[in-house]
Formats: structure tokens, sequence, C-alpha cells
């Protein structure tokens, strides 16, 4: 069972990547789309060597923007695999043929990085950067491989760790 607390005032509803109950998880956002329930919060690790801790992974924490968690509830079996990429955690630069969070790579994917740099400067993408205090962003896809190019993406703030995601992007157009 997801771990329920409080978070600076902003009560969150935490679920493990490793053990990510997907049914309960939707159930969860569909509450808080409605506004009757806790911000669903998936907490995975960071696997990059360089900020590995001594239990051998840093924490991080994968919030969903509003947007993004309605598209869930609206079309489950479409998120599913990429829910369960997140088991991976973020792991850095992309390593070719692994599920979990990356850095978008600007040499080999710069639309997608200009797509989601664009998406930082609408009312939303500065609503996200300013309510959630992110002082150092980049730009993240979750990969699930998905034969289409779409790929769920978002934004890393580099100093705390912690990864927001609020939409879809195709790599290949």
């Amino acid at each position: 069972m997801p771990e329920k607390y409080d978070d600076q005032n902003h009560e969150l509803l935490r679920f493990s990547a490793s053990s990510l109950d997907y049914d309960a998880f939707l159930h969860a956002a569909d509450a808080y789309v409605c506004g009757v329930g806790p911000e669903p919060v998936v907490e995975a690790l960071s696997v990059p060597s360089s900020i590995h801790n001594s239990d051998g992974g840093a924490p991080v924490s994968i919030h969903f923007e509003d947007g993004l968690l309605r598209m869930m509830v609206r079309a489950p079996s479409y998120f599913k695999k990429y829910m369960n990429s997140l088991r991976y955690g973020y792991i850095g630069r992309s390593r070719g043929g692994r599920n979990g969070i990356v850095h978008v790579d600007d040499s080999s994917q710069n639309h997608l990085v200009m797509r989601i740099a664009s998406f930082m400067v609408t009312d939303k993408g500065l609503d996200l950067l300013v309510r959630r205090a992110i002082e150092e962003p980049e730009a993240v896809k979750v990969v699930a491989h998905r034969k289409n190019g779409d790929r769920v993406v978002g934004i890393r703030d580099r100093r705390s760790g912690d990864v927001f995601l609020y939409g879809i992007e195709n790599y290949s157009h």
C-alpha cells in the first residue's frame, strides 16, 4: 500500500515504482484530478554513477501534471507500458535498449529538446517551473520502446533530482 503524507502542506500519495499497482495508481490519479484525493507520486531510484548514494541509487520522486494524469485515466492501457518503465528510475543518458527515464540528448534528438524547451516558456510550463520551484531544469523522456515513436516527456530538476512529467511527444517527427 502506498504511503500517504504531507509534503510542505501538499498531500502526496507515494507509490513504489518497483511494486507499482497500476490500478491503484489510476484510481488515485482519478481522485486527484477530480479534486478529492492527494497527488499520486511514484518513487524510484536514480542510477547514474554521478548521483549514487551509499545505497546504490539516489531516490527520485516522479510527479505527473494534471493533463497527463487525465490522459492516463482516459487511456490506461496506452500508458501501462510507460508506467512499467518507471521501475528502472532515472538512468541518465540513454544507453540504448534500456527502459526508464533518460536525459534527452540534444545532439541526436534536437527536435524533441526544442519541443520540451518550447513547453517550458508557455504559461503552463512557466507555471510548472514556478509552482514546483524547479531551478535547474533538464529535458527528460520515459523510454518504453513504443514503435510509433511516442514518449512521455517532462522536466527533471537537477538540484532535487525530482522528475515532473507533463505530456507526450513523438521523437520521429
